[in-house]
């Protein structure tokens, strides 16, 4: 017989499951396709492509707030915010705060777009595991608190990262839940601002 906590670890695996294939789907891909992009990946390749999903989110959430209407016509803002950076005064970062996005999540996403520019742009990167990048990065201690969902109080860095050595894995398993968490917030946010 199940016990409830082996419930509720499947109830939020499922979950997790049914958010990637509903992102999937409404985005006209195949309904595993974000799946796919976690279980059959390399680290490198799992951070760009999950870069791009968050990117399609971001730009979804923000244009279900921010609709623009001239001459009583809906205008598309695909372009502009393709080309809106993240960081910075005018930035999908500030509009995020605008809308209430919680600052874990914007941290997140800066994190992701951190380690998504470094792997994308440097070729040494390409066979590199998350933790080999975390590792060398002088930040690392923010890195892994933002990424995993880790407190500040009882967190010891070196036992933490002792468990991802020892399990492999483990940062791209919490970045993909993070990151679905996320891309069901945007759905949701978008969903409810869509029917008003």
């Amino acid at each position: 017989m199940e016990n409830s906590t082996d419930s509720k670890v499947y109830d939020r695996e499922q979950a997790l499951v049914d958010t990637a294939k509903s992102f999937a789907i409404s985005k006209g891909l195949n309904e595993n396709a974000v799946l796919d992009i976690y279980l059959k990946s390399t680290d490198w390749s799992f951070i760009i492509q999950l870069n791009a999903l968050i990117d399609i989110a971001i730009e979804e959430l923000i244009t279900t707030f921010l609709r623009l209407e001239v001459d009583g016509k809906q205008k598309n803002l695909e372009r502009f915010l393709s080309n809106l950076n993240f960081n910075g005064k005018t930035s999908a970062h500030t509009l995020l705060v605008e809308i209430g996005i919680h600052e874990d999540f914007i941290k997140f996403i800066g994190y992701l777009k951190d380690m998504r520019n470094t792997f994308a742009h440097s070729v040494e990167y390409i066979d590199s595991t998350i933790l080999d990048y975390v590792l060398q990065h002088d930040n690392k201690k923010n890195i892994l608190k933002n990424f995993s969902y880790i407190e500040d109080s009882g967190y010891i860095e070196e036992d933490f990262l002792d468990l991802c050595q020892r399990e492999d894995g483990i940062l791209k398993r919490v970045i993909f839940e993070q990151a679905i968490q996320f891309l069901r917030l945007v759905t949701s946010l978008s969903q409810t601002r869509g029917t008003r």
